[in-house]
């Protein structure tokens, strides 16, 4: 009765921590999004879990980075029994420079200014460096592995944001197929719970500025068309 218990409570620990993984990414995705198009983050659609398709691939990819980093983490202990000296150059070199490798790859082709680029790089290189100065603290004093996935967990939500939000910038700059209103002016960017989030178009291009209208869709209806635009 008791294994059965705990095996109960387990699971629902599992369940509620996969389902908040998933929203903090989609929120980091949507966050992207937003601040590609110079819109703040009080806008956010705080419903995007509505959407299976969105759903399942927040699961998808949350399933790929974390079994990537588990194999990048894993590797840190199989020199326990060979070289120490090994252990600790690999977790405070080699394997910061694999964790960062992956996000910041995606971030790259996000567009982002090289200058931010290389800041973000090294900051995030330094704070995995850091962990691994903590982890190597523990490790001397034998603690449980416990210690080892709280790390492990820590470096793969921060890596696995980083993508997440990348992908959203991604996937704004990428975006070719947008609705626009009325008599064609203003390009839809963002459905926001009921309203639209509107940029100009100057020049058959959408504005790169930091301008934009809101407008509520409970008080007037709109026409939308659908249209292409060469990003």
């Amino acid at each position: 009765m008791e294994n059965s218990k705990k095996f109960e409570i387990t699971d629902a620990l599992l369940i509620g921590y996969i389902s908040v993984i998933s929203y903090l990414f989609l929120v980091a995705k949507e966050l992207g999004y937003l601040q590609y198009f110079n819109i703040p983050s009080y806008f956010l659609n705080f419903n995007i879990l509505e959407s299976i398709q969105s759903l399942l691939l927040s699961i998808t990819s949350l399933l790929c980075s974390y079994l990537l980093y588990k194999e990048i983490f894993d590797r840190t202990y199989s020199f326990e029994a060979t070289s120490l000296k090994k252990q600790r150059r690999y977790i405070l070199i080699y394997r910061p420079i694999l964790s960062v490798i992956v996000p910041f790859g995606i971030y790259w082709l996000s567009g982002e200014h090289s200058t931010y680029f290389f800041l973000y790089f090294s900051l995030a290189f330094l704070l995995f460096s850091i962990i691994g100065i903590i982890e190597l603290e523990y490790l001397r004093q034998k603690e449980s592995k416990l210690i080892r996935n709280v790390i492990l967990h820590s470096v793969w939500i921060i890596a696995s944001f980083i993508i997440f939000w990348s992908l959203g910038r991604i996937n704004a700059k990428t975006q070719d197929h947008f609705f626009i209103v009325g008599s064609g002016k203003n390009v839809v960017i963002y459905f926001s719970n009921n309203k639209i989030i509107l940029k100009p178009i100057i020049g058959g291009k959408i504005s790169n500025s930091g301008e934009f209208l809101v407008q509520s869709l409970s008080d007037t209806a709109y026409y939308f068309k659908s249209v292409n635009f060469k990003r």
